[in-house]
This record gives structure tokens, sequence and C-alpha cells, in this order.
């Protein structure tokens, strides 16, 4: 069985008004993977700046949500498939290994 995504990594961006309402602006920096051994990863954009995100209280953690993938057909949100990860050969000497 191969390394299947199970989350999307999500932080907010900022707020918007639309129509009087307050809404929020997210973007998904990352996802969040199951290795066939039932250990767990993350993979992060390397494009990601998380010093773009708003920080009101001055805090030193960012705070990212994990939601359950999810696709949109024709406007109508489904469960996404699951996904299998880019099979990636590390090193031998890769001290991160």
């Amino acid at each position: 069985m191969p390394n299947l995504k199970t989350h999307d990594l999500v932080v907010t961006k900022g707020s918007y008004e639309k129509n009087g309402e307050t809404k929020k602006r997210y973007e998904t920096i990352g996802n969040v993977w199951k290795r066939e051994d039932g250990s767990i990863y993350v993979t992060i954009s390397r494009l990601f700046n998380p010093a773009g995100l708003p920080n009101p209280d001055n805090s030193d953690i960012l705070f990212a949500n994990l939601y359950e993938p999810k696709v949109y057909n024709n406007g109508q949100q489904q469960q996404a498939p699951q996904q299998q990860a880019p099979n990636v050969n590390f090193p031998d000497d890769n001290p991160f290994n």
C-alpha cells in the first residue's frame, strides 16, 4: 500500500467583508501523509512564507489547521479520493532519513 494523503495543512491568511459578513482567507500550505507502517509525516510548500501571515498577538507560534481533503465538482463539495505521495528517494547518506 502506498503513502496516502490524509489531510490538508491550512493557515488563515486574513479576512475580508462580503455582504456585511466577515469571511476568512485560507491557504493550503501542505499536506499530512500516512506511510504503510502507520507513521505520519507532513509536507510543506517551499513557497509558503509565514512572515506574511497576520500576527495580532505578536506570537512566536504559527497555528495551522488540518482538514480532510475536499474536491469541488460544479460548485458542489465532495470527499476527495485518497492520493498517493510522490515517490521520493533520499540518498543513503541523508542524516534526516
